[in-house]
């Protein structure tokens, strides 16, 4: 591709991704106490049970991260939002973005999640969100 197709000015020109946008939003009954539930989501040891193995990254507002899926492929992804205790956005290259917002039911704990990504398998994409949400749930 020549060069001055990409840029504009002084920066990259954006580029709409390959594939349909989607979206898919659920929540999650969870019988566990809030702080828990928070734990998987801003505590390393937590951050690798729920998305993969050998998680390295900051956890803080703008920290970026990695990880090893469950294929041993290497996933990254970025910190766009944390608002402990109430919502964390992730924006990750293998479900998107992620919108979390956490309350507190007492003893348990209710968790809405909603992704958003541009993707050519939906079928693929919706397969990994699954797989996923049974790792937070449990």
């Amino acid at each position: 591709m020549p060069v001055e197709e990409f840029w504009a000015g002084f920066r990259p020109r954006w580029r709409r991704p390959a594939g349909q946008a989607r979206s898919f939003s659920t929540e999650l009954l969870l019988d566990m106490p809030l702080k828990e539930v928070l734990c998987r989501f801003n505590q390393r040891p937590g951050l690798a049970q729920t998305f993969g193995q050998d998680f390295d990254g900051k956890i803080e507002q703008g920290g970026q991260f990695s990880y090893r899926d469950s294929s041993g492929e290497t996933r990254a992804g970025a910190f766009t939002n944390i608002r402990i205790p109430k919502r964390i956005e992730l924006a990750t290259d293998e479900y998107g973005l992620i919108s979390i917002r956490f309350t507190d039911l007492g003893a348990s704990s209710k968790t809405s999640i909603q992704f958003k990504k541009f993707t050519e398998d939906e079928a693929l994409w919706l397969a990994s969100i699954d797989a996923l949400l049974v790792r937070i749930s449990s």
